[in-house]
């Protein structure tokens, strides 16, 4: 039975996948918003900016990425698994837990923000290549508390599967956030702190919001024993974050040194074109955690058939999205930034690296339900070494396309380490050969989307037949049989 035969289809096995499927685009949107707001206001501040300043842009949302991985502290998942560790009957544990989350992660982000006001100036010089943007990075300290908070609260409507509370809460903050980055840029005339102004009143407002829906979930009294259990899950995941960081955004601020910030503004714009394959592996990541542990706790066995299925049906989604991406990236280039024309050599492997993080992302699931949390700081570490000795040989060459190749190779390592001790300490009977099959079809027809046909009718014609022969592709494969896209069809309508 194919994949897609499993989703279309009946059984229990189909209804899961059906379930994580409607989860994730609900999640996802509500997950994606505030990265959207970079997608929205593309066509605005690609006129208003020249590519050094979107490169400082850049560098300041790389900033604003390492320090919420601090002020996590591994929180988000630590509390995540010491939730499901206990049952529906022990609400006042549950009630504990969140509480003494939230309170941590508050006052880390208290103190991140008045470290960094203190050591903003010689920050900003350091990191915007001798620029002083001294405003830039205080906002950004401000700005932590509210993002722990709005972030958190979030964390617990998930939790809870209230998913349109969720989107609601994530939507709001983004649209907010995005309104006022635009009329910081363009009515204030804020320049490059105007976007960090929107992100301070965004995520300002979607912790007001979210704090309305869950108070009552964080009344209860921390406790110095749930805060041990969780530092003891989650600090091996700080250092397993920062270097998947290196490995998703250090690439920018090594272009800005092996080339300049101009380089960066164009990477930047390549990552925003291929960014709704980020949106799908966002998605399954908000979604796929609480999803995959809550059918863990009173199934094991039956979770691992979901996740397999998951990774096959996951990977064929990625993959055509980020084919389309690699496709159609000059002609989105033209129309949303049409002073970046180099951007669009990258974009299709910038959309391949994030395919692979999201492979990554589930096989990684067998490590965090065994506990051994050690092994993902052990390999995202290696991948990240990987990454900035790659970015070193190709960005002096190749410029932004190196950079992207070097995180491909490490996205992909990523993934095999991942995929090979999972294998190892918690096997699940994931369909390997489909999965690298699927990979290899959309690699090899991805550099279609880079040449230059000189006129569009063909440009069009060509791509439009890639897409064809990689739906071909995945019928030989075997992810979709004989009438799975008539159930497929049908079951969309009835949703």
């Amino acid at each position: 039975m194919s994949a897609e035969t499993q989703v279309a289809g009946g059984g229990g096995l189909g209804r899961e996948i059906r379930r994580l499927s409607t989860q994730t685009l609900v999640y996802g949107i509500g997950g994606v918003a505030l990265q959207l707001v970079g997608v929205i206001t593309l066509p605005i501040f690609a006129r208003v900016f020249s590519p050094a300043d979107y490169g400082v842009l850049e560098l300041g949302g790389v900033a604003a990425a390492i320090l919420m991985i601090v002020v996590d502290g591994g929180m988000a998942s630590a509390s995540q698994r010491s939730y499901f560790d206990h049952g529906d009957d022990e609400e006042a544990v549950r009630r504990r837990i969140l509480t003494t989350a939230f309170l941590f992660q508050l006052a880390l982000g208290a103190a991140m923000a008045v470290l960094l006001a203190l050591f903003a100036g010689p920050l900003s010089r350091a990191l915007f290549d001798g620029r002083e943007e001294k405003g830039l990075l205080i906002l950004i300290g401000v700005a932590l508390p509210a993002f722990a908070a709005a972030q958190f609260t979030r964390e617990v409507l998930r939790l809870e599967f209230r998913a349109w509370s969720y989107l609601a809460t994530s939507v709001t903050a983004a649209a907010v956030g995005a309104a006022v980055s635009v009329l910081a840029v363009v009515a204030w005339d804020a320049g490059v702190e105007g976007p960090f102004i929107g992100a301070l009143v965004g995520p300002l407002i979607g912790a007001v919001y979210g704090l309305a829906l869950v108070w009552r979930r964080l009344t209860a009294h921390p406790s110095r024993h749930e805060l041990a259990v969780m530092l003891r899950f989650g600090i091996p995941l700080i250092p397993t974050a920062l270097a998947l960081w290196a490995l998703s955004l250090i690439d920018r601020v090594m272009l800005a040194r092996l080339a300049d910030l101009d380089a960066v503004g164009q990477y930047a714009v390549a990552n925003r074109i291929a960014l709704p394959v980020l949106l799908i592996v966002t998605a399954l990541g908000i979604a796929l955690s609480p999803f995959i542990l809550s059918i863990h706790q009173t199934d094991p066995e039956r979770e691992k058939e979901v996740r397999a299925s998951v990774l096959t049906v996951f990977t064929a989604a990625l993959v055509l999205m980020g084919l389309i991406c690699a496709l159609w990236a000059r002609e989105v280039g033209v129309l949303v930034a049409p002073d970046f024309d180099d951007a669009f050599h990258a974009v299709g492997i910038v959309a391949f690296g994030l395919v692979a993080f999201g492979v990554s992302s589930v096989v990684v699931a067998g490590i965090s339900i065994a506990r051994q949390t050690r092994w993902l700081t052990r390999y995202s570490a290696i991948a990240a070494v990987v990454n900035v000795a790659l970015n070193f040989v190709l960005i002096p060459p190749l410029g932004q396309t190196g950079a992207a190749l070097a995180t491909l190779a490490a996205y992909g390592l990523l993934a095999a380490l991942y995929y090979r001790r999972a294998q190892l300490i918690y096997p699940t009977p994931y369909d390997g050969r489909v999965v690298l099959a699927t990979l290899a079809a959309g690699l090899a027809l991805m550099p279609l989307g880079a040449i230059d046909y000189g006129d569009w009718a063909l440009a069009w014609a060509v791509k439009l037949a890639a897409l064809a022969a990689f739906a071909l592709a995945l019928r030989a494969i075997g992810v979709v049989g004989p009438g799975d896209l008539r159930r497929a069809v049908a079951w969309a309508r009835r949703r």
